[in-house]
């Protein structure tokens, strides 16, 4: 038996597994995958098989949640994926088998993230040289949020972040003409929303750095550089780190808004909302990740770094945070010796 199907069989057995009202709301909806490809529903369930394999595995601190409260509850992952192997049998289709997440490495409760139950973490993988930087500088770097869309060959990383949007189909929809003419639309309609100004001609950019809520030795397969010299910085004090960050900050960007946020993970043929911001909302298929992200946001008030990457020193933060090495060792700043274990 496949790793997923063993994980799923287990979620079968508790109290909100349920079929029969994920039916019901499915009937009430209508078939929203019904306009994807063969292969667009197979690749749709590898990728929320792989989120499961990543977030909720087994029992864990969010059990209790309902689907209702998105992504980080299981039922979320679990009904979502009940859906998509439901459309394929109404096509008679075999769901592919996912590929096996390898197991999480058993690691010191320090490094335990709000996602696993524990504290507030930031947590980022790059490469050591960098994060040496960090640490001891406290160099922050802000990447302008257009050119994530340029990454590419990266499907961790590339992803565009000046819009985001959903798709309902065409059954779903009455579309009239001024006259009152019905018009009947072919496939998907999107509807996406842009960080635009003047009838959509300019973009109104922000930059932002990624960090993780939770360690997660795991990722480093997924955020691998060429270089092959990659650590992962713990900061273990986070509202210290923003209490020392926040006067640099307002003296290189004054007017921009600065937030750091939980991204929230969406599957565009069921979203939560209607309106969905681009600074902190992404597609479903990236929730793995476990996404913490500080922003500035200048809108129209300022130009940071004529948009170009913002750098920003903080002074040291070797105190309140830790390097290591994927092997789990301590190679500079504070914590445990290691996060294994």
């Amino acid at each position: 038996m496949a790793k997923i199907e063993e994980i799923i069989r287990g979620w079968r057995s508790q109290e909100l597994y349920d079929e029969e009202l994920w039916d019901f709301v499915s009937r009430l909806d209508g078939r929203r995958l019904e306009n994807l490809t063969d292969d667009e529903l197979q690749l749709r369930l590898a990728k929320i098989d792989k989120n499961i394999q990543f977030l909720d595995p087994g029992p864990g601190p969010r059990d209790a949640l309902p689907p209702e409260r998105g992504w980080i509850s299981p039922w979320y992952w679990v009904r979502l994926r009940y859906w998509t192997t439901t459309e394929m049998a109404l096509r008679s289709m075999e769901p592919a088998k996912s590929p096996d997440v390898p197991a999480m490495p058993v690691l010191k409760p320090d490094f335990r993230g709000i996602h696993a139950g524990g504290r507030k973490l930031l947590v980022r993988i790059s490469r050591a040289p960098f994060l040496m930087d960090s640490l001891e500088r406290g160099r922050l770097r802000f990447a302008p949020a257009s050119s994530y869309r340029e990454i590419e060959g990266d499907s961790a990383r590339s992803d565009d972040e000046m819009r985001k949007g959903y798709r309902r189909p065409s059954s779903a929809l009455s579309i009239n003409l001024p006259d009152g003419q019905p018009v009947v639309p072919i496939g998907d309609v999107n509807f996406t929303t842009h960080r635009t100004v003047g009838n959509g001609s300019v973009e109104v950019p922000y930059w932002l750095i990624s960090y993780s809520t939770d360690l997660d030795p795991r990722l480093f397969s997924e955020f691998q550089s060429a270089e092959g010299d990659d650590a992962v910085m713990v900061v273990f004090d986070v509202e210290q780190f923003l209490k020392r960050a926040l006067p640099h900050l307002n003296r290189a960007a004054a007017l921009s808004e600065k937030l750091l946020h939980q991204i929230n993970y969406y599957d565009a043929y069921c979203p939560p909302s209607q309106s969905l911001s681009p600074l902190t909302f992404k597609d479903m298929r990236f929730a793995y990740q476990r996404e913490f992200r500080f922003i500035l946001d200048p809108g129209q008030r300022e130009q940071l770094a004529d948009g170009d990457v913002l750098f920003v020193d903080i002074g040291s933060i070797a105190d309140i945070a830790g390097v290591y090495e994927p092997d789990g060792r301590r190679v500079g700043g504070a914590g445990p010796d290691s996060y294994f274990a």
